[in-house]
């Protein structure tokens, strides 16, 4: 008799990376799969979230930041759809206008890239591309434990909370349907154009969905089932902060366990989502120089407390402002240092002040940190009754590629400073690491890069063994906002 296995795939669909973790549900098992070349064995597990389209109208995607480098060396692209799940996600009505970092798409020839079905067409070829690559990887690196083992395949990909309430989900899960049918007609096919790729997905999109193995789910979710699984995980009120590549998505969620069966039960009470990640930030400030935008993201990664400190240098302490800065150092107000800010970047050229742009743009971005940290803060305090306010303090979990910047772990703790969290009986924040589980594989990779797989880790996860969920929409407002003070800037790291 043949024997069988269950693999699900777990796609954490991020802003500039995809990572994915497989799971063998008959041994509760999951692991880091790791795809192509690359210079670490990290890097081996990164999946550049972007496509790109040649002038024949070949497309290239699901491919690691090296082998794109490679690729793009023999044969340029002459376009580069980067931030496909955020372009997929704000096609929302009254979403449209949140994208600050991506420049709009062109034409390619005769075809309307920015057209919804196209971009939902091109999203599925990268998903396409990581699923015919990652089960290729599997089966290569794991061939002596399923040698003449029929494996029943299922996948789930993740969609920010604050998506979750909106038309969204059904996008993302049709791209995932579309991604896994289009494997299963073509799954060995190399150098796909984008009009075989039309032509076999308007074929596709006439097939009944409902026994497809494919499902979306919150991506945060994922993140916070290595904590919510573990029998020492306590009841209570929790914040997540997923700190990407393109956004950071900011979650409060109420854990607790039935009463009847003593399973794990998850409430989300707030999702927000910034474009405020490491690479945004990099891309707003130079959109035409990926060497430049490269070396600004490592900066932001490695002198995180430099670019801290700088930000205080422009503060109220100063009575001179640099060039260019206009009346920014005599604001009193949020509001009107935000607008200082914006009138100081635009007045200025990009490259004979890169430095102080980059500044501007980088204080900016601190501001949407701080509110949107606010802002998750105030919705779970109205949805809980002000039940926060009889705590001692509320525990707060950071992941994500930029906690390995202080100016991300600073500024967000930094808000209940700021924002005069105190005054409106906010307690103190109780900052925690996501913990490692016992059941998961880094695939050979350094244990210090979970944060990076958290998400994909609990994707992994089929719903029948994660824990059930609540949406915010199911948990309405109950009493007024706090009162939140104007502020200043101030060091963030300063807790004098």
């Amino acid at each position: 008799m043949e024997s069988t296995a269950s693999l699900n795939l777990g796609i954490d669909f991020g802003t500039q990376y995809t990572k994915v973790c497989v799971r063998n549900t008959d041994t509760d098992q999951s692991w880091v799969v790791r795809l192509g070349a690359a210079k670490s064995l990290v890097d081996q597990a990164l999946i550049l979230s972007q496509v790109g389209i040649r002038g024949d109208g070949k497309l290239l995607g699901g491919v690691t930041n090296d082998e794109w480098q490679r690729h793009t060396s023999e044969s340029s692209c002459v376009v580069v759809i980067d931030f496909i799940k955020m372009r997929l996600a704000q096609l929302d009505p009254k979403r449209e206008a949140s994208n600050w970092y991506s420049s709009e798409l062109p034409r390619f020839k005769d075809i309307e890239l920015a057209a919804p079905e196209m971009l939902e067409n091109l999203c599925a070829y990268f998903l396409y591309r990581v699923i015919q690559r990652t089960r290729k990887s599997i089966q290569k690196y794991n061939d002596e434990q399923f040698k003449d083992v029929k494996i029943d395949w299922s996948a789930n990909i993740g969609v920010p909370v604050e998506y979750c309430d909106s038309p969204a989900l059904p996008r993302f899960q049709r791209i995932l349907y579309l991604a896994w049918h289009l494997y299963e007609k073509v799954p060995n096919r190399v150098g796909m154009t984008i009009y075989d790729l039309n032509v076999h997905l308007q074929k596709i999109r006439q097939l009944d969905f409902s026994e497809t193995p494919c499902f979306a789910l919150p991506e945060i979710a994922g993140a916070i089932y290595s904590y919510t699984s573990s029998r020492q995980a306590k009841p209570g009120v929790y914040i997540f902060f997923d700190i990407g590549g393109g956004t950071i998505e900011g979650v409060a969620f109420r854990f607790y366990r039935d009463k009847t069966t003593e399973m794990p039960q998850i409430d989300f009470l707030a999702g927000i989502v910034e474009p405020v990640g490491v690479n945004a930030i990099a891309k707003q400030t130079v959109n035409d120089d990926l060497e430049l935008e490269s070396r600004l993201e490592k900066s932001i990664i490695k002198r995180g407390v430099e670019i801290l400190d700088a930000i205080a240098k422009l503060s109220l302490k100063h009575t001179k402002p640099p060039a260019g800065c206009g009346k920014f150092h005599r604001a009193n107000k949020h509001l009107a240092i935000l607008e200082s800010v914006k009138k100081a970047r635009n007045s200025l050229n990009r490259r004979e002040n890169l430095n102080l742009y980059f500044l501007l743009t980088l204080i900016l971005a601190q501001y949407l940190i701080h509110r949107q940290v606010a802002l998750v803060f105030h919705t779970c305090y109205r949805k809980l009754e002000r039940k926060l306010e009889r705590r001692d303090e509320v525990s707060v979990f950071m992941g994500g590629g930029g906690i390995l910047s202080k100016y991300y772990t600073d500024t967000i703790p930094a808000t209940h400073k700021v924002f005069n969290f105190k005054a409106a009986r906010i307690p103190k924040f109780k900052m925690l690491d996501v913990p490692l589980p016992d059941n998961f594989s880094m695939s050979a990779i350094d244990r210090s890069h979970f944060h990076r797989f958290a998400v994909a880790y609990g994707l992994s996860i089929p719903d029948y063994q994660a824990p059930p969920f609540n949406l915010p929409r199911q948990f309405p407002n109950h009493t007024p906002p706090p009162s939140f003070k104007p502020w200043t800037p101030e060091t963030s790291h300063d807790d004098g």
